[in-house]
């Protein structure tokens, strides 16, 4: 009920519906990551990350809930959290339209901190993945040739 409540736009009742659903069930990761993204969707990103925090708790290795959780630190300009997060998701996770997403979000922040080879890696993998994938080819085009860090300064 929750998730077609979400997938309606109704966040506030899908919020309600998760958090009935954890009442019912405590021990159900599931809930507190779809809570936790109703939450993530509203804003409402410090209570998100404490429901896929909760999950994890529960199931260290469900890698849907280190992504999400990766995504509002991101949100949050927790670079290095979301980091973590999303390396830890990429354990957990199949390989499929997720892991591609989560490849691409890691990679685009490993850029942005510098970190240029394992930014490529993470764009390539993303597109072993999913082929199509808009973002991260663009990223990858998007990236700069290496200079030559020996030239001399002019």
């Amino acid at each position: 009920m929750g998730m077609m409540l979400a997938q309606r736009g109704k966040l506030d009742e899908a919020i309600d519906e998760f958090s009935k659903a954890i009442e019912i069930d405590p021990k159900f990761t599931d809930s507190y990551n779809k809570l936790g993204a109703a939450l993530a969707s509203k804003g409402r990103l410090d209570e998100a990350a404490a429901s896929f925090l909760k999950a994890l708790e529960l199931d260290p290795a469900y890698g849907s809930a280190h992504a999400n959780l990766g995504s509002v630190y991101e949100q949050q300009g927790k670079t290095d959290e979301a980091i973590a997060s999303y390396s830890n998701a990429l354990k957990f996770m199949a390989d499929n339209t997720m892991s591609a997403q989560t490849h691409f979000r890691l990679g685009k922040l490993l850029a942005r901190t510098g970190k240029r080879s394992e930014a490529i890696d993470h764009y390539r993998d993303s597109l072993k993945l999913k082929p199509d994938y808009a973002p991260a080819q663009q990223a990858l085009r998007g990236i700069p040739p290496e200079t030559n860090q020996n030239s001399p300064n002019q």
